[in-house]
């Protein structure tokens, strides 16, 4: 086994997107697992973060989804439309989290990565939740205007720049 198929891809970009939600949409539960990958993929979402979330944290009306957490995140029209496909047609109405697997059960990380592993091999190349997340906050940061990237000092560190204070002494 080569080294670049032993560990997952660093980052991926719109091809293997592509390439991965073509291949959720012939697992078993292609609503549940594109959704899944939805949330890795627009929001840089850890498993915990995802797994944590429930029914009640989506509201359909608005496309806002509440993370655990108190956040709110807009969801993306596609995602929103593939959540929305989820619940109504493959997630089991008695499971308290938002994603469930056989019997109901709510999905543990062995069951996101079991389903990466999956999803990995239908779609040619090897990759993981962290793979996604990487690749979203890539596309975040590329995305964000500069001023919203500028580093602010740390705590008790003089300030950048020419110093305001009084003249010199003598």
């Amino acid at each position: 086994m080569s080294e670049a198929e032993a560990s997952p891809t660093d980052l991926i970009g719109e091809r293997e997107w592509k390439r991965l939600m073509t291949a959720a949409a012939h697992s078993r539960f292609p609503c549940r697992d594109r959704s899944l990958l939805h949330l890795f993929w627009n929001f840089g979402a850890t498993v915990r973060q995802v797994l944590a979330l429930e029914p009640g944290h989506v509201s359909f009306l608005t496309g806002r989804l509440s993370w655990p957490d108190g956040r709110e995140s807009r969801i993306p029209a596609e995602a929103l439309h593939t959540l929305t496909a989820y619940v109504s047609m493959e997630r089991h109405p008695r499971c308290p989290k938002l994603f469930c697997g056989r019997h109901g059960l709510p999905l543990s990380p062995v069951d996101v990565d079991r389903l990466f592993r999956h999803l990995s091999s239908m779609a040619g190349f090897r990759v993981d939740p962290l793979t996604l997340r990487r690749s979203a906050l890539l596309r975040l940061l590329q995305a964000a205007p500069l001023h919203a990237l500028a580093l602010r000092p740390e705590r008790g560190a003089a300030p950048a720049g020419p110093s305001r204070s009084a003249s010199p002494a003598p």
